[in-house]
């Protein structure tokens, strides 16, 4: 009985060893991008972009960045493109419209026509053509506004 619970013991310690040693490892990333610019961490975001692990640590430190610097472009920025990494439609929706709401007001060439934009097309897949069209006319409207050329396109 004592070895049962003996190896008990060292099973759940070993358990426990591991669970903190990733959660310190985890900091120790997450600190050491601090240093990173905007920039470095969008790189890094592109090239890992296959690696959903390593995308969500780079967007992450993206956001965290952002809203540190309180910087609401950037902030609008990272969720617009962690949202492609949500499962729950709701919580998709919710980035999307933060990041709507933040840079609403903003002068920016991009935002909010690229949340706009993404929302259309969340919609259209969905097959709620409606909603798709709001949103992209939205996106259009800003883009408009700002002389987003890459947004607006004519046909003669």
């Amino acid at each position: 009985m004592k070895i049962k619970e003996l190896n008990f013991c060292l099973i759940v310690f070993s358990f426990c060893c591991l669970i903190i040693n990733s959660q310190e490892n985890n900091q120790v990333v997450q600190d050491s991008l601090k240093k990173f610019t905007y920039q470095d961490l969008y790189d890094a975001y592109k090239l890992s972009s296959k690696d959903t692990v390593k995308s969500l640590v780079y967007l992450n430190a993206f956001l965290e960045k952002g809203i540190r610097d309180k910087n609401k472009i950037k902030i609008a920025q990272a969720y617009s493109f962690l949202h492609f990494y949500q499962k729950n439609e709701t919580t998709k929706l919710e980035m999307l419209d933060k990041a709507i709401h933040l840079s609403k007001y903003s002068e920016h060439n991009f935002f909010p026509t690229v949340p706009y934009s993404f929302k259309g097309g969340h919609f259209y897949k969905k097959g709620d053509y409606k909603k798709s069209l709001d949103n992209y006319l939205l996106a259009l409207k800003f883009a408009h506004k700002t002389g987003n050329t890459e947004y607006i396109y004519y046909k003669t």
